[in-house]
């Protein structure tokens, strides 16, 4: 019985997780837009957008376009190949389908009809990966989110004549997932892969096969050791820029925003001045 029991429900036995406290893994679900959204939806999206719309005059404009290093999304583009359009994804890093997704409306935005429904379908996809990336996301901006991914979904099976694959369906509980646990950009895996390929790119270039996990762990050490010599890597690197003016806080400015109740004066010293500039650079970011 208990075979057929398994073919009934497609479970072979309890989870041996399911002995921890606090813990059960149909109630602790947990995702990653990395894998989900970047190098999965993204991909496929991306071929079908660019067969409809554009391809030859996009692989120009990717060559020649200008990134900024200090304000830039994620890594360089790579040109499109046309054996990813035609077999139905594009492959790229995480990164680099990351400035794709955000910079392609610069980039063939006056080509297209604003009225074309693949366009509408770029922009649905847009707007649900800005919303898994962001670090806050409130109950209004997940209602909006649950319509956008119907929408997507939509649009993606009228558009393409294709049957959705797991990772679309993926989709569906992130509104759920964002209310158990909070914004989906802290449970992505990127960083650690991005770490991950240090060790990729020392595995390639050491022609020993010898206990590789030994070597790469050794070269961890010394990077590691160079890092400490050198103190690289551990200071607290923030650029400011131009000094614009100066003020203290107990300027009718600061009563004006402290009335807004976007500081509290009180927390504040009166003899310490606050500089208005034109910019900070912090953690490879730049705002303005």
């Amino acid at each position: 019985m208990n075979h057929l029991e398994e073919k009934k429900d497609g479970v072979k036995e309890d989870c041996i997780f399911n002995n921890l406290q606090n813990f059960h893994t149909t109630q602790n679900v947990c995702c990653d837009i990395m894998h989900d959204l970047l190098e999965g939806i993204c991909r496929y999206d991306r071929a079908k957008i660019l067969n409809h719309l554009i391809y030859r005059e996009l692989n120009r404009r990717i060559k020649y376009f200008d990134y900024n290093q200090h304000v830039d999304f994620g890594n360089r583009i790579p040109p499109i190949i046309e054996t990813h359009i035609k077999k139905g994804y594009v492959i790229m890093s995480e990164a680099e389908m990351l400035s794709f997704v955000v910079y392609f409306s610069f980039l063939v935005g006056d080509l297209v009809d604003k009225e074309d429904e693949c366009w509408r379908f770029y922009l649905t996809l847009y707007d649900i990966l800005h919303f898994c990336l962001q670090d806050e996301i409130d109950s209004t901006e997940l209602i909006y989110l649950k319509y956008l991914i119907k929408e997507h979904h939509e649009l993606y099976i009228n558009l393409f004549n294709e049957k959705l694959m797991p990772k679309y369906h993926f989709l569906i509980h992130y509104p759920k997932i964002i209310t158990n646990v909070g914004p989906l950009n802290t449970l992505s895996s990127m960083r650690y892969e991005a770490f991950h390929k240090i060790g990729k790119t020392n595995a390639h270039i050491v022609t020993s096969r010898i206990n590789i996990i030994y070597t790469l762990a050794i070269r961890y050490q010394l990077k590691l050791f160079h890092r400490f010599q050198c103190n690289t890597g551990l200071r607290n690197n923030v650029l400011v820029g131009k000094t614009i003016d100066e003020d203290k806080f107990d300027s009718d400015y600061f009563k004006t925003v402290s009335n807004c109740k976007l500081i509290h004066l009180s927390e504040c010293d009166p003899s310490i001045k606050a500089y208005e500039i034109l910019m900070i650079h912090y953690n490879k970011l730049m705002y303005i």
